[in-house]
């Protein structure tokens, strides 16, 4: 969960490998890329079931606050 939700459910979705952004990724990155995605997939799942719907975001250069690759999942549904 955030620790700083903009949604009122919100997830975050972090590599466990460092990788700047989106933008840093590499050929050599395609599997961390897919692993990753297969998580948000599975986060944004529960999310949709639970909640009707969700938002996933990824924030690039000035948008990115935390230089981190990671995936908002969200809901305002309760």
């Amino acid at each position: 969960m955030h620790t700083r939700p903009h949604y009122r459910h919100h997830v975050v979705v972090i590599p466990k490998r460092h990788v700047e952004s989106l933008l840093t990724l590499g050929d050599e990155d395609a599997t961390l890329l897919l692993e990753l995605l297969a998580a948000v997939r599975e986060v944004a799942a529960e999310v949709v079931a639970a909640k009707g719907g969700a938002h996933i975001v990824t924030n690039l250069g000035d948008y990115q606050e935390s230089k981190h690759l990671h995936f908002h999942v969200g809901a305002n549904r309760d």
